[in-house]
């Protein structure tokens, strides 16, 4: 599964609207559609608050979509 499918599915879990995550990721309600629709990705602060707020490890939203891991490691160096 996607990040984007990932994020959007624990959001839906954990009973999460996009505005209520807005407010703790600090982000636009845009922000978080194209996270979620896989427009762009976030950036590893906001994967940790992401992961916080929707209860899943780094691991996971790191490693479940090939196109995350390519732009962190474009990111790094």
């Amino acid at each position: 599964m996607a990040l984007g499918e990932k994020i959007k599915q624990a959001r839906a879990d954990h009973q999460l609207t996009q505005q209520a995550v807005t407010q703790q990721v600090h982000v636009s309600r845009q922000t978080i559609y194209s996270w979620e629709t896989g427009k762009s990705y976030p950036d590893i602060d906001n994967l940790v608050i992401l992961g916080n707020c929707c209860g899943l490890s780094l691991d996971v939203l790191i490693n479940s979509d090939r196109g995350m891991r390519d732009y962190l490691r474009k990111l790094v160096g």
